[in-house]
């Protein structure tokens, strides 16, 4: 029942664990053992190039545990504790009782390891907002906020003596890993800043169409695409090369082809009409990207993410069909759909569309065009030329380009943008360990978890049948309870009337705090500073704000979090009364403004009568 419950909460956090441990249940062999020690409790140990190496002493486990536990000394200082190496989980379970509000992770390297863990320590016992995440390998919380979030704070690391000694060389790589994806997350901040305001305005403007499409994970028949082959194209330099044998494959239907993002310019111009086009950028620039399509009215099928830029849906021509993006706050509040029909928002559409189509079964996976690297300092196809963007690297890219391996083995120019792109795809991969991976990508870099095999060969090997794309395979009708959305929306409209309310009570609190600096009478500055604290909580509990404003205005949220506490700690009321100018005050502007921001797409959907049906 241990693991059970432990499943149940990797799950609940979405760990790519659960689908490991899930599978290993009916495993029967595992590379480790458990014995009794001299006290009768028990010990773990592995075997390790035939040998057996203890985690735990063989005399007393909790002695040793509790010797372990005492130098490292106290913890009140710390919100957060990564636990490297885990053993059977005494140390833990101390640590963990003689501080009960630390919020902890846990990275084991050795996976047989963590699933003895989780055979003997309930992590139900623990609240479930103090697990942050639970990992073994550092590409599986690369995507995960929550954990930067924690770990960029106030955090240590306490990590197993045996641990250290016998995976030195994974810990070393762990932490050189976490180093670039700490970085990553800096710059990935940025990038949220520009895009959270679009990934909430796109998914309101959309609704109204959104819920008049099938759903490509929920109304579309799934035996069509069950065990199907299918060829995600994409924009690589070396697609040129593979467009004869694409337009082979399309026209006699040996697999699905699906063009991902620009590859779609790419075809066009090769007059090659793929099955579907996978597009999800919800910047406005994303209709320069199916510009083609729109402007001959092309009769190709849009299967698009829900916060797309709204732009092009306004204008596609062609089938619509949707999925759900974990960006999308506003849809999952009014849908109330299951999380499995969620994708993941990634740094590239290709790892975007393969997600969902691995949730629908198919395979093998081909890819075409998915370089990841440079070609003779190109970085698309021929057939696609943009004005913003210059298909020749200029040189500051070439001045700060990196190496990876090739599909032949070689060394190729890549960047770090291409590398990240590359690894979340690998992540992806692992995954989904049952499906097969094809690269055909000539001159790309290498994925792990694919076999590069040249096009052709994949046409006389792997495709075989003809007339395997099921010709209605785009039929289907949307599922969604209008009625439920409708009650939902009603809800989201009250809780917008009453939010304006609490923020301009807010702003008039925070006029009459400012005002304190200029009179030089701070006597009433701790009733103002408490009153506006019971009502920016009630702020905070409003739906609207929970549901459109607070993603709307994430990386300024969680400044404002993080910084928050320094009011309290200011040391005169003059300091104290600017700091909070500075931090509440200058969030609650950007609240103001998101809400001016948003009103008027919100009254639009409500104006469009679209609950009725």
């Amino acid at each position: 029942m241990i693991l059970v419950d432990n499943l149940k909460i990797l799950k609940e956090k979405k760990s790519i664990l659960y689908h490991y441990f899930k599978q290993a249940e009916e495993i029967e062999h595992r590379n480790y053992s458990i014995e009794l020690a001299r006290n009768n409790m028990e010990t773990l140990f592995i075997n390790q190039n035939e040998k057996a190496i203890y985690l735990h002493s063989k005399y007393d486990p909790l002695k040793e545990a509790k010797e372990f536990v005492s130098k490292i000394g106290d913890l009140k200082e710390y919100k957060h504790v990564l636990f490297i190496g885990t053993g059977l989980g005494y140390h833990i379970k101390l640590i963990l009782e003689q501080n009960p509000k630390l919020k902890f992770s846990i990275f084991e390297p050795n996976q047989s390891v963590l699933d003895a863990f989780l055979t003997k320590q309930n992590l139900k016992k623990y609240k479930k907002d103090r697990l942050i995440e639970i990992f073994s390998d550092i590409s599986q919380i690369v995507d995960k906020p929550e954990f930067f979030k924690y770990y960029s704070g106030n955090t240590i690391d306490i990590i197993l003596p045996v641990v250290r000694q016998i995976h030195q060389q994974e810990i070393e790589k762990f932490y050189k890993k976490l180093s670039e994806a700490i970085k990553f997350k800096k710059e990935e901040m940025q990038v949220n800043s520009l895009l959270q305001k679009r990934w909430m305005i796109n998914p309101i403007i959309n609704f109204s169409k959104l819920v008049k499409t099938p759903n490509l994970l929920l109304d579309l028949d799934k035996e069509a695409f069950k065990d199907k082959p299918v060829v995600i194209v994409s924009a690589g330099p070396s697609l040129a090369e593979d467009l004869k044998y694409i337009q082979q494959i399309k026209d006699e239907g040996r697999a699905y082809v699906f063009a991902v993002g620009s590859a779609i310019n790419a075809l066009i111009a090769h007059n090659i009409m793929p099955d579907g086009f996978f597009s999800v950028d919800p910047n406005h620039g994303n209709i320069w990207v199916a510009k083609n399509v729109i402007e001959n009215k092309l009769d190709i099928p849009l299967i698009f993410g829900s916060t797309i830029g709204f732009e092009v849906l306004n204008e596609y021509p062609g089938k619509l069909i949707s999925f759900m993006i974990n960006k999308d706050n506003f849809s999952k509040y009014l849908l109330d759909y299951d999380d499995e029909i969620v994708v993941f928002d990634a740094v590239t559409v290709a790892n975007m569309t393969l997600q969902p189509l691995l949730k629908l079964g198919m395979t093998p996976i081909i890819f075409a065009g998915q370089n990841l690297a440079y070609l003779d300092n190109k970085r698309y196809s021929s057939g696609i030329e943009y004005t913003h963007i210059t298909n020749e690297i200029t040189q500051k890219e070439e001045e700060a380009q990196k190496y990876v391996l090739s599909v032949n083995g070689e060394e190729i120019a890549t960047s770090e943008e291409y590398i990240k792109m590359k690894k979340d795809m690998e992540g992806i991969i692992r995954t989904y360990p049952h499906s097969e991976y094809i690269n055909t990508t000539k001159n790309g870099a290498h994925i792990e978890g694919t076999n590069f095999m040249t096009i052709d060969k994949v046409i006389n090997k792997k495709l075989l049948d003809k007339n395997i794309v099921k010709k209605n395979w785009t039929e289907g009708k949307p599922s969604y309870n209008l009625e439920f959305a409708k009650e939902k929306f009603n809800n989201l409209e009250k809780s917008f009337d009453e939010l304006l309310k609490l923020v301009n009570k807010c702003l008039e609190y925070l006029s009459e705090i400012k005002k304190m600096n200029t009179s030089g009478n701070y006597s009433k500055l701790e009733i103002f500073l408490s009153a506006y604290d019971k009502l920016f909580e009630i702020v905070q509990e409003n739906i609207f704000f929970r549901v459109i404003i607070q993603p709307m205005t994430m990386v300024q949220h969680e400044v404002f979090i993080d910084k928050s506490g320094e009011v309290a700690r200011a040391g005169s009321p003059r300091l104290k009364v600017n700091l909070f100018n500075d931090i509440f005050g200058y969030y609650m502007d950007i609240i103001y403004a998101a809400i001016v921001y948003v009103q008027p797409a919100f009254y639009e959907l409500k104006k469009g009568n679209v609950f009725n049906g």
